[in-house]
């Protein structure tokens, strides 16, 4: 589904310039987000978040400053 993936801190994404993988805050989403090593701006996410646990989904409904929109599914 997506490059990104969702932990309990934030996403953690991959520095299309240099291959660094970077956390981004929930608590900072809506904001620019730099990778630390080329300094590189990360754009924000523009796809669909795999969200692997209800501790995950929890912390990013909790702390993200932007809203959230959530697509319930069934196989």
């Amino acid at each position: 589904m997506s490059n990104i993936e969702a932990d309990e801190q934030g996403l953690l994404v991959q520095c299309a310039n240099c291959g660094q993988r970077n956390r981004m805050r929930y608590e900072g989403l809506g904001r620019t987000f730099r990778c630390p090593k080329c300094q590189t701006a990360l754009p924000p996410p523009a796809e669909p978040i795999d969200v692997s646990s209800d501790q995950v989904f929890d912390a990013l409904t909790r702390k993200s400053p932007l809203p959230v929109l959530v697509d319930f599914w069934a196989a």
